[in-house]
This record gives structure tokens, C-alpha cells and sequence, in this order.
């Protein structure tokens, strides 16, 4: 856990299109969003987490509310090698792996995170 609470990504650069931290396909270096708000007990970080989710993927013509088709590049724990998965481009760790990062607050939050994502002036 990082000092903050926990991270929903790992830390980078956006060189990609959508966001592989699920679990599907390894970057070097791939978009991070610090989520204080994913231990269990906290609220969800709400407008400035959907902004910046809506910041990150703009940068790359990618809306929030989209889904990538990824293909594991190794196994996680939910996807083996090779298979293909659809994720959101605003997921939480668990969906690719077998973890249940980003607590369940913020992973219900998700939904509504994308939508005003989508809404943000930084959506392109």
C-alpha cells in the first residue's frame, strides 16, 4: 500500500490507448491514478479521479466510458496467457487480476467514476 492508500495503477507515462493495469499486457510504462479512496472503509476520490481519468486517456483520443480488447501477457490469476479479455478503460486491478484492489468502495464507484469522466471537460 502506498502511503496515501492504495494505487489502483502502477505509476508512468500514458504511451498507450487504454489502460492495461488490469492485468492484460505488460508496458514498460503505462497511465497511474494514486486511488486513496480504495481501502474498504474510505470514500470514493469522486470528480477529480474522473477527471483525471478523463485527462489521461484524452491525451490519446480515448473516451472513459470505452472497452479495450487486451491479450494476457502472462497468467494473473484471471486471464491466462493468451486469452483475450475485454476491460473498461477505467477498471479497477481486479478485473485482470486475482486481487481485490481496489477495495470494494472504490471498485462500486467505478460505474460513476467513468460517466462523469465521460462528462468531464477534459474527455475528448
Amino acid at each position: 500500500m502506498s502511503p496515501g492508500g492504495t494505487r489502483a495503477r502502477r505509476t508512468g507515462a500514458p504511451k498507450r490507448t487504454i489502460w492495461p493495469a488490469a492485468g492484460v499486457q505488460e508496458p514498460a510504462e503505462d497511465p497511474a491514478i494514486p486511488a486513496p479512496g480504495g481501502e474498504p472503509t474510505s470514500e470514493p476520490t469522486g470528480a477529480p479521479t474522473a477527471d483525471l481519468s478523463a485527462r489521461k486517456l484524452g491525451l490519446h483520443g480515448v473516451g472513459p466510458e470505452a472497452k479495450a480488447t487486451l491479450t494476457a501477457a502472462g497468467d494473473t490469476g484471471v486471464h491466462r496467457t493468451g486469452e483475450q479479455a475485454t476491460l473498461n478503460t477505467v477498471p479497477g486491478h481486479r478485473d485482470g487480476y486475482a486481487t481485490l484492489c481496489p477495495g470494494a468502495t472504490l471498485y462500486s464507484a467505478l460505474p460513476e467514476i467513468r460517466r462523469a469522466a465521460g462528462a468531464s471537460v477534459y474527455a475528448h
